[in-house]
């Protein structure tokens, strides 16, 4: 009995520490590598990001698509740490059907992004939905849930933190119409803390 007294004491404590620290949890590991095609119709692997710390999410290319334009907070979490060699972004369309590699290159390029070495990644449709669902947990039709408020956009908005090893470190609903702010201040620290602490 006071064993588990004192484990869940300790519990306790550990849940306050991260709860308060800007080191973010580890949520999963990235078990399975993609190929795709980018937006200047090359072949990459996601695994070319290994050593690298990089935000991930769904956008749709087309001018009229399910996306919202691209969440300002992920424009300025982006330029503030874009002079380091080590920080990316990677981009996976959630209309993979539509988006052709032009479409794609355009949507950059509307967003003053084309030479900023963002990849906006896309490959056949059922390919990539799986590996989306199955190793990201990134849904290009959301599921309903309840209790959970949505924006207007179909798919999935959250933004995910990936450190050098494919370990997800953080999911960040910067579109979230009452918490937004708040998950913008916690990727961008948690940001900050794997950049500074491979």
């Amino acid at each position: 009995m006071m064993g588990g007294v004192i484990v869940g004491i300790s519990y306790m404590q550990r849940n306050k520490f991260e709860a308060n620290s800007p080191r973010p949890a580890y949520v999963t590991k990235i078990e399975q590598d993609i190929e795709a095609e980018t937006q200047d119709g090359k072949t990459v692997r996601l695994s070319s990001m290994k050593e690298k710390v990089y935000l991930t999410f769904l956008c749709s290319a087309e001018a009229e698509g399910t996306s919202d334009p691209l969440p300002g907070a992920v424009l300025k979490v982006a330029k503030e740490f874009a002079g380091r060699p080590d920080f990316g972004i990677v981009i996976f369309s959630a209309t993979p059907e539509k988006d052709t590699p032009e479409q794609r290159r355009a949507f950059l390029a509307r967003h003053g992004l084309a030479d900023q070495g963002w990849l906006f990644l896309s490959t056949e449709p059922e390919k990539l939905n799986r590996y989306l669902r199955r190793f990201l947990r990134l849904y290009s039709v959301m599921p309903d849930i309840a209790g959970v408020k949505s924006t207007n956009v179909r798919h999935d908005t959250r933004v995910v933190l990936v450190d050098r090893k494919a370990n997800i470190r953080g999911y960040y609903r910067l579109l979230d119409p009452e918490h937004g702010p708040e998950y913008a201040a916690a990727l961008r620290q948690h940001l900050a803390y794997v950049l500074d602490n491979p």
